[in-house]
């Protein structure tokens, strides 16, 4: 499942922060820098998503298989568990943007841009391509 190889990844980069840590101390080198900010509350968000997804889509296969069970409650698990993997993704995107501002803080200032640019293009692409189904199903459940 992706929602458990996400939740696996970004449970490590907790542990691995980038720049590393103070040896002494043991906190991170840049832990007063803005993007290590949105690097920990993303990734946060993204252990969190991820781990709310894994927990609906267990409840999904974990249901009686009847059909009144399909009809309502699996199939809003099932939705919400999906919404939620969505969601961790852009949150593990974010983390992925804000750790290439961190490493390339000193020059090639332009790597960090593009791939920040890239990200948002593929998550607009895909919010585009979700509420073309999302029009699509509504249409269908109104006929």
């Amino acid at each position: 499942m992706a929602s458990t190889l996400i939740a696996t990844v970004v449970f490590a980069a907790v542990f691995t922060v980038p720049g590393g840590t103070n040896e002494e101390t043991g906190t991170p080198h840049f832990v007063r820098r803005a993007f290590f900010i949105v690097f920990a509350i993303s990734d946060t968000l993204a252990l969190l998503f991820s781990c709310s997804s894994i927990l609906f889509f267990l409840a999904v296969i974990s249901s009686r298989c009847e059909e009144a069970d399909f009809i309502g409650r699996v199939r809003a698990d099932l939705n919400r568990g999906f919404d939620l993997l969505l969601y961790s993704v852009v949150a593990m995107m974010v983390v992925f943007c804000a750790t290439m501002f961190i490493v390339f803080k000193d020059g090639l200032l332009w790597m960090p841009i593009i791939f920040t640019v890239m990200a948002i293009f593929t998550i607009f692409k895909h919010l585009g391509k979700l509420w073309t189904v999302a029009g699509e199903w509504s249409h269908a459940v109104s006929m």
